[in-house]
């Protein structure tokens, strides 16, 4: 009837403390659209009021050692981690730095025992990014790359930091800004990577930071960067929206040629499309063919339906297309690999959605662009999370999207949010909204 238990001291924290899932970070006035996310290093104690400020960064980066206490640059302890996910509770979403595997491990899944829903692991090594999330897998992984020894970065070199991002599972790059153009970051946003850059502290430095349209800007003069935020008018723009023709300038009757053709593809090219979206299925002797539907009686009714699974690729390319106009009406389904050659070298991005959920055809697809070299153009998209885990199996440098319209709910941001931590994050993919 004497019995006492007594449990490790950060067991009881975390069992008795219940943090809040979704922080409400603090929003800047501005007239700038989709204004860049902001970061903040914590370097010392002096900054722990701001942690709970009114005007505060989206997120505080913490340096964290091996006993999990929050340090400043030199290693002198600031507080432990679970006062700093106190004092950052519902304010600021944390965010962990280190390049040490097992603190990685040990952090993650200490954040997982606290039940830490929204929280960053920034790394300069993908694999210190990896151990944390197989610790906690709802951590999201941020890559930093100093790159002290560069003064500009080509497309070869956003080629291999968008292989280096993805096969670490983050979400997103720290770049310095000085290295970064617009056209540059527009160039990775168009392959669904997300840019954060790291600003000088002076105004001169935070302007050219906005203006690479990047969608996180890391800075220890965040009052000075929000006041520059004040001065651009409403509907500011300076990530330039990207046009995505729908299978091909498809829509409906009103298309000029058949959806998911080459041809539609080219004239959308004409046009000005930054990217060219189309669908794919598997044929039974495992050709990959350019179809929405995975029957052909819509495309092609003038001849019997046939099922894309069940059916030979050469009696699938014998189809011709109905076509919403006259003139075009000699059109037929094209292979993914006669897609690619067509548009290899042009500059144009493609979204490959994959309908079926099928690991052969992930397969086939992975194979098919390699084979093609055709990685620096393409982004898959797909709304089956067992075709998004697939492609990070056969292909983890490239970037996927999930596609999903039920994650979101209108009505509850906080719900919206948790949905897309739980179901999103986990798989290492984007949502698309659908």
């Amino acid at each position: 009837d004497n019995i006492r238990i007594t449990l490790p001291e950060d067991y009881v924290e975390g069992e008795s403390y219940n943090f809040i899932s979704i922080p409400d970070v603090y929003q800047p006035e501005t007239g700038l659209v989709a204004p860049a996310t902001v970061l903040t290093w914590f370097n010392s104690a002096e900054q722990i009021p701001e942690l709970s400020a009114t005007v505060r960064p989206a997120t505080f980066i913490f340096t964290i050692n091996a006993d999990l206490d929050i340090v400043s640059p030199d290693g002198t302890v600031l507080m432990t981690l679970f006062e700093a996910l106190t004092a950052a509770n519902g304010k600021v979403i944390p965010a962990f730095y280190t390049n040490d595997v097992a603190i990685a491990t040990s952090l993650g899944e200490s954040l997982k025992t606290y039940r830490i829903f929204d929280s960053f692991i920034v790394s300069d090594q993908g694999d210190v990014i990896l151990a944390a999330r197989e610790a906690h897998s709802l951590m999201r992984g941020v890559l930093n790359y100093p790159m002290t020894d560069k003064v500009a970065l080509t497309e070869d070199d956003l080629m291999d930091v968008r292989r280096t991002t993805n096969t670490a599972q983050a979400v997103a790059s720290i770049i310095p800004s000085h290295l970064l153009t617009q056209d540059l970051v527009n160039y990775m946003q168009k392959r669904l990577m997300t840019v954060w850059v790291s600003s000088p502290d002076d105004t001169l430095g935070q302007y050219q930071a906005i203006l690479t349209g990047a969608n996180g800007i890391v800075t220890q003069n965040y009052e000075g960067l929000y006041e520059i935020y004040s001065t651009f008018g409403p509907n500011t723009h300076v990530r330039r929206p990207l046009t995505i023709a729908h299978r091909g300038l498809y829509n409906g009757t009103a298309s000029q040629y058949p959806e998911n053709t080459i041809e539609g593809g080219l004239a959308s090219l004409e046009k000005g499309a930054d990217i060219l979206e189309l669908d794919i299925h598997l044929t039974i002797d495992w050709e990959i063919v350019v179809m929405h539907d995975n029957t052909t009686i819509r495309t092609a009714p003038d001849y019997p339906s046939m099922t894309i699974a069940t059916s030979r690729f050469s009696d699938i390319m014998a189809l011709t297309l109905a076509s919403p106009v006259e003139g075009n009406d000699e059109l037929h389904v094209p292979s993914l690999r006669e897609y690619f050659r067509t548009f290899k070298d042009t500059g144009v991005v493609i979204f490959v959605e994959i309908k079926p959920t099928s690991p052969l055809l992930v397969e086939k697809l992975a194979e098919l662009i390699d084979e093609e070299e055709m990685y620096d153009q393409v982004v898959v998209i797909a709304f089956s999370a067992a075709n998004i885990e697939s492609m990070n199996e056969f292909m983890p440098e490239m970037a996927n999207g999930h596609l999903s319209g039920s994650l979101l709910n209108a009505q509850n941001d906080t719900t919206s949010m948790t949905n897309v931590l739980t179901d999103v994050v986990p798989i290492n993919s984007t949502l698309n909204p659908s």
